[in-house]
């Protein structure tokens, strides 16, 4: 019985804990890709957007969940809203 526990929380703990690092990565991306469309200092934010983005961890992440660079949500922000100036290229 004793057994049967500890292998239940030695595969619970780090379940949860990858769980909380896919959720945590997915949310500071979706900031940073969000940072990308309206910040006043849109090159830096796209710098810091693509640099997480490629970073080993992060790219795996970013892979699963589909985030794409930061040029092509300029040009979809840009058509979205035309009057709001984005990055030239």
């Amino acid at each position: 019985m004793k057994i049967i526990i500890l292998a239940v929380i030695c595969s619970v703990i780090p379940a949860f804990f990858g769980f909380v690092f896919l959720h945590g990565t997915r949310n500071r991306l979706t900031a940073l890709r969000e940072r990308c469309r309206t910040a006043p200092d849109r090159d830096r934010a796209v710098l810091e957007y693509d640099a997480a983005r490629k970073a080993f961890p992060t790219s795996l992440v970013a892979g699963w969940y589909h985030f794409g660079p930061a040029d092509s949500l300029l040009e979809k922000s840009a058509r979205e809203n035309p009057s709001n100036p984005t990055r030239s290229s």
